[in-house]
């Protein structure tokens, strides 16, 4: 198992999740977790090490805590009415019983009044990305079935395989290798860089690092939103060292929104981020929330880099509240542009229909993929897929609906599968 204890910020649910009898479909999951990660952890060391550290553990949450504490606690008081003293016992109680950081409990909103109801059906991220989507990942390509499907992490490859398959998705124009060669779509050699806007990225890496924008200028120059300006040879050479980084960087068109949410766009071309899943052969859809990014230096709309997110009414497809993606403060929600000035709530997206259908039919292409986050531009011909993750992030789903996956059909879809792999592969 690549993953170690060590990398658990709070050990406790390696312990606690196994000794608790479950009560609901999150206690389920993070059972499966922990019976998973036992298995794949071989050695006495890692076992001994694992026991020191939920038997220190009450210390390093009391650290947490009063940190924590000490930055938001006057202001949840102000939100919630809940003294300091109850927030600090809440939080160890989730700390120690459910390994829910104390940074989480402020994120999550749990000092809310429904706060701790919605904290035992909170769905721990370290659990999801470190056993959860790999087993039932190993389970579900294991089954004949399935046929094979080139990875999502690879995103040269499922551009192909989507536009393969009609359905729309932006194509990588260029692929440069890390031996410095140049290949068009048609995989033959070249030397030119495309005569278009471009947006440029690592083939395998996440949440946009490493990722730029180019503007083509008509001297055969580039330049980029900082107003650095590169020449053709300079450009190509800069996309090799990044090449030399990553292992591959891929080229490709610059998609610009639809007309009706280019106010949105700064230099980061807004998307939305869908999360959909497989009960059986249906694809169902769990949330789509559309992201934009309020920072004048960034390309990307990733939440981790800092952009907002905004839940999207799944009947209505109209936008709710936006919510900020970093805990900078408990006023994190708004319902209009912060720096734009612009309406948000109420707003409705263009070809909502028509995002979630494509949507749908590209995830029955990857039916060993039980989860799948889209990234989809909503452009003025349609929507068209940008990429798919099969190691969606579950902390901002259960943070923008204030709603936590224990409580929703894809807690249950996930404690099943996650079940049934355990039962099936560790008898």
């Amino acid at each position: 198992m690549k993953k170690t204890i060590r990398d658990l910020k709070i050990p406790n649910i390696l312990f606690w999740g196994i000794l608790r009898r479950p009560k609901s479909n999150a206690d389920r999951i993070h059972r499966s977790f922990v019976i998973y990660f036992w298995k794949n952890s071989k050695g006495i060391k890692v076992r001994i090490k694992g026991l020191m550290l939920f038997l220190l553990s009450p210390l390093a949450i009391t650290r947490r805590i009063n940190k924590q504490v000490s930055e938001l606690g006057k202001k949840a008081r102000a939100l919630a009415g809940k003294s300091i003293l109850r927030q600090w016992l809440e939080q160890f109680y989730l700390a120690y019983f459910y390994s829910i950081t104390p940074k989480t409990y402020y994120l999550q909103e749990f000092y809310l009044a429904d706060g701790l109801a919605r904290a035992r059906n909170y769905v721990n991220r370290d659990a999801m990305k470190q056993g959860v989507y790999v087993l039932i990942k190993e389970y579900l390509s294991s089954q004949p079935s399935n046929p094979k499907t080139p990875p999502l992490s690879d995103k040269l490859s499922v551009s192909q395989f989507l536009l393969q398959n009609e359905l729309m998705a932006i194509p990588v124009l260029l692929v440069v290798n890390e031996n410095g060669s140049f290949l068009d779509n048609q995989n033959n050699p070249t030397d030119k860089l495309p005569q278009a806007d471009m947006f440029c990225k690592p083939r395998n890496s996440k949440g946009g690092k490493d990722a730029e924008v180019w503007y083509w200028l008509s001297d055969d120059s580039y330049k980029n939103p900082l107003g650095e300006v590169l020449s053709s040879q300079e450009l190509k050479q800069r996309f090799i060292n990044y090449a030399h980084k990553h292992s591959s960087y891929i080229i490709q068109p610059l998609v610009l929104p639809h007309p009706d949410l280019q106010d949105f766009r700064i230099h980061a071309t807004p998307s939305l981020r869908i999360i959909s899943y497989l009960k059986g052969t249906e694809v169902k859809i769990d949330s789509v929330r559309f992201k934009f990014s309020l920072d004048n230096n960034s390309v990307v709309d990733n939440t981790h880099a800092g952009g907002v997110s905004v839940p999207i009414d799944l009947d209505t497809g109209e936008m709710t509240t936006a919510v900020e993606s970093r805990l900078t403060g408990m006023n994190a929600r708004w319902d209009r542009h912060e720096l734009l000035n612009g309406p948000i709530k109420g707003r409705k997206l263009p070809y909502m229909d028509e995002t979630i259908d494509l949507v749908k039919r590209a995830h029955t292409l990857f039916p060993s993929d039980i989860i799948i986050g889209w990234d989809v531009v909503i452009s003025k011909e349609g929507p068209i897929i940008i990429e798919g993750n099969n190691q969606p992030d579950s902390t901002f789903p259960q943070r923008a609906y204030l709603m936590p996956y224990g409580c929703k059909e894809i807690g249950q879809v996930i404690a099943d599968y996650a079940e049934k792999a355990i039962t099936e592969m560790y008898q």
